[in-house]
């Protein structure tokens, strides 16, 4: 069988899934709403899809030419093709790069016979991409299977459950898998829980006592920014928390998750440990909504080494409360009651009319769409699942799926990958 050539060798053409629309022929509401990308010199304008659910991409002017010169079927250019021969990391981020364009519907490859991209590319993906026959009733579930934490197989699950939704909108897929294991709103915990101040006393932090009282001493409640806000304290004297945050600065979270009963000796335990080492800032669901999401306590840290001292000092006493689990973080201790993320830099963004998003809205925002570029790419036959599929092209983003953790170098990859 003659040997398929390398991938920066094979015969490609530019999409017709996307419009490369250059940014003096967008509209006015187009061009005020993006912001900073217009400041970088290389900023070309934006890849509009045809196709419902790829999503909106910005452009590059390279990334411009290269879909110009593949307007019809060739070999890529020859700067793509070829690099330092002492050069191999450039080689492999290059491939990487090709195949991101490829996988995300922007650019197709000959195979077997004909041009496919998208889920019907799947053959791109890393050796361990689990493939899943399309009837997977008759077949374990591999992903699943694969997961060995709790924290791991919840995320799965939410993933499954996403796809079974058939939504083919990715903002709402987005938020569907962002809010997924949120627990029901009882009357009874309505009725308990109705507002801000209500919160602040069923967690024994205002009006005096113990926890009320170390709050005062080491934190500034901050002022609610409106109904349902997040209740937040920010500490009074610590110079990591005063100084402005770097905008290229990772910001690291620790998720405190227990269920809703058990929030008021959990809330206990971590304003004692804080105050006795580490006051940093930290925030709680603002209403019985927020406090019914699985993420309902979030601390706040300059680095993962802080993280790691106030977890640690935390997992003993947390150990026996009953837990809730918050998808698509990492799971610190066993369990799913402390687990972590790493916010991006509040200079990256997807696009700039979009807020800056936390960790798990960065990894669902680009799941939902990688989940329905699956769905609007697969052919008759499907030769992996959409959850698969998900998985395996976020991983090239950088994103360890078996633990939810970004590679130490992610920012800056998906910096350069989006323009």
């Amino acid at each position: 069988m003659r040997k398929r050539p390398a991938l920066l060798e094979q015969t490609f053409r530019a999409s017709a899934n996307f419009d490369l629309v250059p940014f003096r022929r967008l509209g006015d509401d187009d061009k005020e709403v993006l912001g900073e990308l217009t400041k970088d010199p290389e900023f070309f304008g934006l890849l509009e899809p045809r196709v419902p659910g790829l999503g909106v991409k910005s452009a590059s002017r390279s990334t411009a030419s290269l879909v110009r010169a593949l307007s019809k079927p060739g070999a890529l250019p020859r700067r793509v093709r070829t690099s330092p021969a002492d050069d191999r990391g450039a080689h492999i981020e290059m491939e990487r790069e090709i195949t991101r364009f490829v996988l995300d519907g922007v650019l197709e490859v000959e195979f077997g016979g004909r041009f496919v991209s998208g889920a019907m590319a799947s053959h791109l993906l890393p050796a361990d991409a689990f493939a899943v026959a399309p009837d997977t009733s008759k077949k374990p579930d591999v992903e699943l299977e694969r997961a060995a934490e709790p924290l791991a197989t919840l995320s799965l699950q939410a993933l499954r459950y996403g796809d079974a939704l058939a939504l083919r909108d990715a903002s709402q897929l987005s938020a569907r898998l962002y809010f997924y294991n949120r627990h029901p709103i009882t009357p009874a915990w309505a009725h308990r829980l109705p507002s801000r101040s209500a919160v602040l006393d069923y967690l024994n932090a205002a009006g005096g006592g113990e926890v009320s009282s170390l709050l005062d001493r080491h934190w500034n409640l901050r002022p609610a920014d409106g109904p349902g806000a997040w209740i937040t304290w920010k500490p009074r004297a610590h110079p990591d928390q005063r100084e402005p945050r770097s905008r290229n600065a990772a910001m690291h979270k620790l998720y405190v998750s227990p269920t809703i009963a058990a929030m008021p000796d959990a809330f206990r335990v971590v304003v004692r440990e804080l105050a006795a080492t580490e006051p940093t800032m930290f925030k709680v669901g603002g209403d019985v909504a927020g406090l019914m999401r699985p993420d309902k306590m979030v601390l706040y840290f300059p680095s993962r080494q802080a993280l790691e001292r106030v977890a640690y000092a935390l997992s003993l006493p947390l150990d026996d409360m009953p837990s809730h689990g918050v998808p698509f973080t990492s799971a610190i201790t066993d369990g799913c009651l402390l687990s972590e993320g790493m916010d991006p830099p509040r200079s990256l963004k997807v696009l700039s009319w979009r807020d800056a998003e936390s960790w798990r809205l960065w990894i669902t925002n680009r799941l939902a769409v990688y989940m329905l570029a699956a769905h609007a790419t697969q052919g008759k036959t499907m030769r992996m699942s959409a959850t698969a599929f998900a998985l395996a092209r976020i991983r090239l983003d950088g994103v360890d799926t078996d633990r939810w953790t970004p590679h130490a170098t992610l920012w800056n990859n998906v910096a350069r990958a989006e323009h």
